[in-house]
């Protein structure tokens, strides 16, 4: 047995019913309209929702294995770049130890362990390029004359000024040197 709405009073009545016992209404002029047991909805909603939440935790899972195995894979890049890396040759290794840079490494190296040789040669020339960090560009030009400092919301910026109204200056985003002005 259905429920259906009674057109002319809007109560609900038996299928069965061979008229509507609130109004009266034949049920053969009455359109058949069913309307679904409550219990039926809640269990369709109830079955959406647990599979849009397993459908969420199955991203949730396949988002930290992708990222897991992202970072293994950058790992291993890095390693092999690393073993990449050739050997100094020790003769080399004493010829440059005289250079300018290479004295300046060896009174330093102890201080700055990581930084290669390029840097330790910049830095004896006094010259400054970029991607130098802010402990190179005073190794190499010395303490600024004037610093001037920005924060914003995108990190920190520096403008280092050197001689008379800032004639040369140096600017750096996040302590890595991104212009020259000379």
């Amino acid at each position: 047995m259905a429920l259906v709405t009674c057109p002319d009073c809007g109560k609900e009545i038996s299928d069965q019913a061979p008229a509507c016992p609130n109004c009266g209404r034949p049920a053969a002029a009455r359109p058949a309209v069913t309307v679904p047991p409550p219990a039926t909805k809640a269990k369709k909603k109830t079955g959406c929702l647990i599979r849009s939440i397993l459908g969420l935790i199955g991203l949730c899972v396949l988002l930290v294995i992708v990222g897991v195995i992202g970072r293994v894979v950058d790992l291993r890049q890095e390693e092999r770049s690393q073993l990449a890396t050739p050997t100094p040759d020790p003769r080399q290794d004493a010829a440059w130890l005289k250079t300018p840079g290479g004295k300046l490494y060896s009174k330093m190296h102890v201080l700055y362990p990581t930084w290669e040789r390029e840097f330790w040669d910049t830095v004896a020339d006094h010259k400054v390029h970029i991607g130098m960090t802010a402990e190179q560009c005073e190794l190499s030009w010395g303490k600024p004359d004037n610093v001037n400092r920005t924060t914003t919301a995108a990190g920190s910026h520096e403008q280092w000024c050197y001689g008379e109204s800032c004639s040369s200056a140096l600017y750096f985003d996040g302590g890595v040197l991104t212009a020259i002005q000379d």
